[in-house]
Parts: structure tokens; C-alpha cells; sequence
């Protein structure tokens, strides 16, 4: 499954449709080869905000990460993908929450030390989603399973 921008609308679309010649009003958000899913928006003015998870196949990372575009015209075009996540361990559950020009993304992250858990980790833009903290912060250490 890939993610696509319809007019600002997003939606999943199987990877088969790629062998196929798609409307102009469709894009894709997520250019990557392999799997994305868990797709969540927020919107803040005329910018558009979308996370997801990949697996990581075709963009250069190894394991699943969450990736991240933003739009500033309403969705008509996409600023290039950003890899908030380490390659560190399973990623899921992405949200992202926006006001003005703050930008939260938050995520759940296999976390292994002595025990493994899956910690909740926070990425912070304050300018429109252009750059993030390094490294995102770990709220956590409680295991959600």
C-alpha cells in the first residue's frame, strides 16, 4: 500500500495501482518501495501535516521508521519525506498533532536494554514541521503491551 494525495485528500492505494497511469490530481506522499501504513494528518492554517509508517524499502534505511511530509498549500504539493525515527527498533502507532507553527509527532518504539518495552518517543518542530529536534525525546520506558 502506498499513501496519495487527492486534492489535499489522502488515502491508501495498493502498490498495483503504480503499474498503472494515475489522474494528475493524484500524488504520492509516500515514495518509497515497500510498505506504508498508519497514516494520520493534522492541518494548522494552509499547512498540511502527514505521518506514517514505512518499512524503510527504497528510501535508504534499514527496519521501520515513521516518516514525515508537510504541505504549505493546502496539499497541493508535498516539502520532501523526513525520517523522524532511528533504525533502532519496531515503530507504530504515529500521530501527529499541530498549532500555528508547532508540530508534535509522537510514536511508540520497541526500546530493548536488559527487558524490551515499547517506549513512547516525541518529535518537536517550531518551525512548520521544516526541522525537528535530534534526536526525538523518549517519554517513556513503560512497556505498552
Amino acid at each position: 500500500m502506498k499513501l496519495f494525495s487527492v486534492l489535499g485528500a489522502l488515502m491508501l492505494v495498493s502498490t498495483s495501482v503504480l503499474a498503472q497511469v494515475l489522474p494528475p490530481d493524484i500524488q504520492p506522499i509516500s515514495q518509497d518501495l515497500g510498505v506504508s501504513d498508519s497514516p494520520k494528518i493534522a492541518m494548522s492554517g494552509s499547512s498540511l501535516y502527514v505521518v506514517w509508517r514505512s518499512d524503510g524499502a527504497g528510501i535508504g534505511v534499514i527496519g521501520q521508521q515513521i516518516l514525515f511530509r508537510r504541505s504549505t498549500n493546502f496539499g497541493i504539493t508535498f516539502k520532501p519525506v523526513q525520517v523522524l525515527s532511528d533504525d533502532s527498533g519496531e515503530v507504530r502507532d504515529p500521530t501527529v498533532a499541530a498549532s500555528g507553527s508547532r508540530v508534535f509527532v509522537a510514536w511508540a518504539q520497541r526500546v530493548c536494554t536488559v527487558t524490551c518495552s515499547h517506549d513512547i518517543f516525541i518529535a518537536r518542530s517550531v518551525d512548520g514541521g521544516a526541522t525537528f529536534d535530534d534526536p526525538a525525546i523518549n517519554l517513556s520506558s513503560d512497556a505498552l503491551d
